[in-house]
């Protein structure tokens, strides 16, 4: 696996904030699981921390983002196993004033574009 080379950017302001997406991911025996992502970005990177039910809480951290095709991919940044890649991690984009996000959930759910809230 390659890594992408990043240039510096300044991550545009209509994607700096706080956002907040909660995702359920399979049933089990004592409820729901499920996984609510935090994330902050700001004009040179994002956080991630997660809060999770019956998931592994994995990937926190530092995430490097990318503006490509209106949308800002953001890429995992850190030495955790199995968070890095060559794609993105998540996708966030913007339609009529609301805010998506793809990436979260489990395997299955990943890559549906699932509304995000911006505080």
């Amino acid at each position: 696996m390659f890594k992408i080379l990043f240039k510096k950017i300044n991550i545009p302001q209509k994607y700096q904030g706080d956002f907040e997406v909660s995702a359920e991911t399979e049933s089990t025996t004592t409820g729901m699981a499920s996984i609510t992502y935090y994330f902050h970005i700001n004009d040179k990177e994002a956080f991630l921390e997660t809060n999770t039910y019956h998931e592994p809480i994995r990937c926190n951290g530092k995430y490097l983002a990318k503006e490509k095709d209106n949308m800002l991919e953001l890429y995992f940044n850190g030495k955790e196993a199995n968070c890095s890649s060559d794609y993105p991690n998540f996708i966030i984009k913007i339609v009529n004033n609301k805010y998506f996000i793809q990436g979260v959930g489990n395997e299955a759910r990943s890559i549906e574009w699932v509304k995000i809230k911006k505080k």
